[in-house]
């Protein structure tokens, strides 16, 4: 940290950058392992203040997040980085080592399957 060099945005691109490494990192050692994420330890732990407030969040945004994991990788990527993490497409391209008209075709894909997705659903 002390070392770093640069802006708000370049900062989040950088701090997203290492968070998308270490997630995919995660992803591919639980998948090597066979692992899976214990759901009923993650119920028992004790609620916050707002436990009704919180499940509802926590359901739209659960609804939100499978339906962005359904998409294939790279388009989630784009969508969770240029939606949700609110980057830009220089800076997304840059994590996904990709090029910026790449990831802006990625997202365009990814919000019209969405659509879809949400079509269906209604």
């Amino acid at each position: 940290l002390p070392r770093f060099t640069g802006d708000k945005s370049a900062f989040r691109a950088w701090l997203f950058t290492i968070a998308r490494c270490r997630l995919i990192d995660h992803r591919r050692r639980l998948y090597r392992r066979g692992e899976v994420i214990d759901l009923d330890a993650l119920a028992a732990r004790p609620a916050r203040d707002d436990p009704e407030a919180e499940a509802m969040s926590i359901v739209a945004g659960e609804a939100a997040l499978q339906m962005i994991g359904a998409l294939p990788p790279d388009q989630a990527d784009a969508v969770l980085l240029r939606v949700i993490a609110d980057l830009g497409t220089d800076d997304v391209a840059a994590i996904m080592g990709k090029r910026a008209g790449t990831v802006r075709v990625l997202q365009h894909r990814a919000l019209r399957r969405l659509a879809k997705m949400l079509d269906r659903e209604v």
